[in-house]
């Protein structure tokens, strides 16, 4: 390959990659909602996969895998399954429908892992929610025997400013709701703070 071709090439490539650039910043612009930084769209942007387009770290398709237990004052430890009966519940009644089980007596169908995966897409959550402006993720929650009975969905922002996430939130997991959300804004560097409140409501 020549030179002449390679600097084409070049020149080609840098192109797109400005043309690109404009065509993200012109799609929408960043404004502050109740203390996170939102992407927000013009009108004519209808792309179903707006809001994941861009990311860095929640990417399309990615599925991240988390261990986990709990660990009481003596420091035994545990992880968690459904009782008997739980899919029998309403959804209320089955999201208390758990028991630890002690991590060295784990059977079938303990909960082992969470698993996290990033949607393509807005569904299900714009059916209830037309303006929904997250990524959507979903938690699935793998037995032991690699079963799954139940998941969740819910989302993620990310942008140039912040990365803001929704925790798992099923079952034992419900306690998360009261707790700090993963959440880290820029610019990215040790001693950069910042504050965030959440109104918690009666379902929880």
């Amino acid at each position: 390959m020549n030179k002449t071709l390679i600097i084409s090439l070049l020149c080609v490539l840098f192109s797109c990659t400005i043309k690109q650039k404009n065509l993200i910043e012109n799609e929408y612009q960043i404004i502050f909602d109740e203390g996170l930084y939102v992407e927000q769209f013009d009108s004519t942007i209808t792309d179903e996969n707006r809001y994941t387009a861009n990311n860095k770290t929640y990417l399309e398709g990615n599925t991240l895998i988390y261990d986990y237990y709990y660990q009481d004052l003596k420091g035994d430890k545990f992880k968690f399954e459904e009782e008997e009966g739980a899919s029998e519940l309403d959804y209320r009644e089955r999201a208390n429908a758990w028991c630890f089980v002690p991590i060295d007596s784990l059977n079938e169908i303990t909960i082992n892992k969470i698993e996290l995966k990033v949607r393509k897409g807005l569904s299900p959550m714009i059916r209830n929610n037309p303006d929904y402006c997250q990524t959507v993720i979903s938690y699935d929650y793998p037995q032991v025997n690699g079963e799954r009975k139940f998941n969740s969905f819910t989302g993620v922002i990310e942008n140039e400013k912040n990365i803001w996430a929704h925790p798992p939130r099923d079952r034992f997991f419900r306690i998360l709701e009261l707790n700090p959300f993963p959440f880290i804004q820029a610019p990215y560097k040790i001693g950069h703070t910042w504050e965030w409140s959440l109104g918690i409501g009666s379902f929880w």
